[in-house]
């Protein structure tokens, strides 16, 4: 099955030093809803793909001893809150998660994304909230209550043209740090400090477990192209540093595995725009113009900083062992959080690929 498959693969990536893994008999084992093998040719939204991959995984992981598995290393929750004006909890609803889906829109960087992530939304007037047969005004927000070791985002570059009836990509330009806090974007921080607003003006004090919530980018998943057509490729953070406290990162794009200078990621994930020189046929000279960055980071892969840190102190936990096609024991699941990459029209996956 698809677990039986990528475990194999995790491990070939793990202890093989060729260059690449060939993904065909991954391909075949992972069926779509029409029971019908991956095909490559056809592009597919990584989001989409990696949320039946991950319902795949979780089947296969439930004939094991850890069940819950992908929970332990990707699972996070939100709550869906309902506040009235005086600050009580009208409603509250606590949803997992795999995947945080933020806007890149008209949004400078990350950080702007999840600020509107956790804004809320205003119910007043014929909008107000109906509570035990009173309509109140409140406010309706998402907030983070369990953050994962390993963090995904989702930049949301792709939206449905209501004018031009078609699906179109956002080139904007959207910033994002190499280390982040996601405290102020937790339920806990929040409720602290519309306490500390309600008793009194004045900086907000640090709690214990806010320093628990501080993540190094680990991987970038970058779509180059269109709506329409494009291709996916990645850069990874590689783990087993040859030296202490050194981190290199790499570049896997199909069969090519090559280091990558991290200095260089705003100007190949960012998107936006970029100048370029042509040749101007009126004017009989090269010109300078802009045109739009064909590539941009679609996922971002974070990881918590007290996670890696225990992780480095030994050897990693045993990963529990999957029924084979023989009904065999296989070899253990390497731990990855950003590795094959999920994209129509290659077959190929890069060694190494975060795997720890």
């Amino acid at each position: 099955d698809v677990l039986y498959y990528l475990q194999a693969m995790f491990g070939y990536l793990h202890e093989s030093e060729k260059r690449w893994y060939d993904t065909r008999d991954f391909c075949g084992a992972f069926r779509d809803c029409e029971n019908l093998p991956l095909n490559p040719s056809v592009q597919m939204d990584v989001d989409e793909f990696l949320n039946m991959l991950f319902e795949k995984l979780e089947a296969g992981l439930g004939r094991t001893s850890s069940p819950k598995l992908l929970q332990s290393l990707f699972g996070g929750s939100v709550v869906n809150q309902i506040i009235d004006k005086a600050g009580r909890r009208l409603s509250e609803r606590v949803e997992p998660f795999f995947v945080i889906s933020i806007e890149v829109k008209n949004k400078a960087s990350v950080m702007d994304g999840l600020a509107q992530f956790v804004e809320g939304e205003t119910l007043d007037g014929d909008n107000k909230y109906n509570f035990e047969g009173e309509y109140v005004e409140a406010t309706k927000r998402c907030c983070i209550s369990r953050l994962p070791p390993v963090l995904i985002l989702h930049l949301k570059r792709f939206e449905f043209d209501f004018d031009l009836m078609k699906k179109m990509k956002l080139y904007d330009h959207c910033e994002f740090p190499p280390s982040i806090d996601m405290a102020p974007y937790t339920v806990r921080y929040l409720e602290r400090q519309e306490k500390l607003l309600g008793e009194a003006e004045g900086p907000s004090p640090a709690d214990e477990e806010d320093g628990d919530c501080v993540y190094e980018l680990a991987g970038v998943l970058v779509h180059t192209g269109t709506s329409d057509s494009g291709h996916y490729y990645s850069f990874i953070r590689e783990r087993r540093a040859a030296q202490p406290g050194a981190h290199p990162w790499l570049h896997f794009n199909d069969t090519l595995v090559e280091p990558f200078d991290s200095s260089e990621i705003g100007k190949n994930c960012f998107g936006g725009v970029e100048p370029v020189v042509s040749w101007d046929v009126d004017t009989n000279k090269p010109v300078q113009r802009t045109q739009v960055k064909p590539h941009s980071a679609y996922m971002l892969f974070y990881e918590k900083v007290s996670a890696h840190a225990q992780s480095r102190e030994g050897a990693p936990e045993a990963v529990p062992r999957g029924e084979g096609r023989d009904g065999a024991r296989d070899q253990p699941m390497a731990e990855a959080e950003a590795g094959a990459e999920a994209e129509g029209g290659d077959s190929e996956a890069g060694a190494t690929a975060g795997a720890e």
